[in-house]
């Protein structure tokens, strides 16, 4: 009796398909599990990743600009500040280019001098390009760039200067 229960399961662990567990909510923590021959088959459900988001004051000047800025770095107690200097700097625009200020001109939405981004006696290649943050100055129009860059001149100026906003200084 034994050995014919023994070759029934064997006959049926080989040949049948066995569905363990279902479901059709790949976004859940459910899995679909089933074993065929002998082999257990997991699917795991997708995963996403959630980004803290930040509460922009219905007074902000730049809006659109407040969750990218925060995503790449910049504290939500500083947002207020960024948001009047980018304001005052581009008016919110990315594209925004000033030829008249020195070294070449102001860049994207934070106006970083050309300076930051082109090699000097302090820096081989430029500063930010030294931080890899970026290979040339015309990148500065591409937001989330902009707001890195400007975020490593603010912890450069903070460590150098005590006041990251120093190079905004008007």
């Amino acid at each position: 009796m034994q050995k014919v229960i023994s070759t029934l399961l064997s006959v049926i662990a080989t040949s049948v398909f066995t569905l363990v567990g279902y479901s059709d909510k790949t976004d859940s923590d459910t899995k679909t599990l089933f074993v065929f021959n002998n082999v257990q088959v997991e699917k795991t459900p997708k995963t996403t990743t959630t980004i803290a988001t930040v509460t922009v004051p219905s007074s902000a000047l730049c809006p659109q600009w407040w969750q990218l800025a925060f995503s790449v770095g910049w504290i939500q107690s500083e947002l207020p500040k960024l948001d009047e200097v980018m304001w005052r700097e581009s008016r919110c625009k990315p594209s925004a280019f000033n030829a008249g200020d020195p070294n070449g001109g102001s860049h994207g939405l934070m106006q970083i001098n050309r300076f930051w981004c082109k090699p000097s006696k302090y820096s081989k290649l430029g500063f930010l390009q030294d931080a890899k943050i970026l290979n040339n100055c015309e990148e500065l129009h591409e937001p989330k760039i902009a707001l890195k860059s400007a975020l490593e001149i603010f912890n450069y100026s903070l460590k150098a200067n005590g006041d990251g906003w120093n190079p905004w200084k008007t």
